[in-house]
């Protein structure tokens, strides 16, 4: 899950695995979105995460259970 980090002059969001709940923060754009909403650049987010938390079937999750995946699905 990503979420925004609400602030004046923040340009972070908070990435959530959805397994364990662990989170870390990462700068990203915002966008604007219709209705007005400021949204943190979600593909921004993925490409610069991509190499340690991983994206699979729509689920976050941090490199502790991405390991855990991968060792019971070998």
């Amino acid at each position: 899950m990503i979420e925004a980090i609400n602030g004046k002059g923040t340009s972070r969001a908070k990435i959530i695995c959805d397994e364990c709940g662990r989170d870390d923060t990462v700068t990203c754009d915002y966008e604007r979105r219709p209705g007005g909403e400021w949204l943190p650049n979600e593909g921004q987010i993925i490409r610069k995460i991509e190499g340690s938390w991983s994206l699979v079937k729509g689920k976050l999750r941090c490199p502790a259970c991405e390991a855990k995946r991968k060792a019971h699905h070998p």
